[in-house]
């Protein structure tokens, strides 16, 4: 009779450990459907400031060919040489060394601080793994 018992306990548990493995894989599966709704959203909204901001950008260009028509050149290299290059995004960058308008000052600027990153990079990089077998053997 004790047997028996044991197998009963034995099947309680193994219906227990699949209704609450059947849980788990539900919550899962819920989480995963709401994780791939927010990304959805969270894109579509993206997608949309993406947009309002090209149209900003747009419509300040336009004021800044409007403003710097009326500037004298000595002007423009004033105002040009406020702007911190090293400040801006990778994106700004590539525009300001693109854009006509700016001064030959703020291309080479530009470029320079472009070339000082990559270089960094470079060779942090390098000092880093030569770095590395040292590190093993202190």
């Amino acid at each position: 009779m004790g047997s028996a018992v044991d197998v009963g306990i034995a099947v309680q548990a193994d219906w227990e450990n699949r209704e609450f493995i059947s849980n788990i894989s539900l919550n899962v599966r819920r989480l995963f459907d709401f994780l791939l709704r927010f990304e959805a959203t969270t894109k579509s909204k993206l997608a949309a400031l993406n947009e309002k901001l090209d149209s900003l950008e747009r419509k300040l260009e336009v004021l800044e060919v409007q403003a710097h028509r009326r500037l004298t050149a000595e002007e423009r290299d004033r105002v040009c040489a406020v702007e911190d290059c090293r400040k801006l995004t990778v994106e700004a960058c590539t525009h300001a060394a693109q854009n006509e308008r700016h001064s030959l000052c703020v291309v080479l600027q530009v470029l320079f601080f472009e070339q000082l990153q990559l270089w960094r990079a470079i060779t942090g990089t390098l000092l880093a793994s030569a770095d590395a077998p040292h590190r093993l053997t202190e």
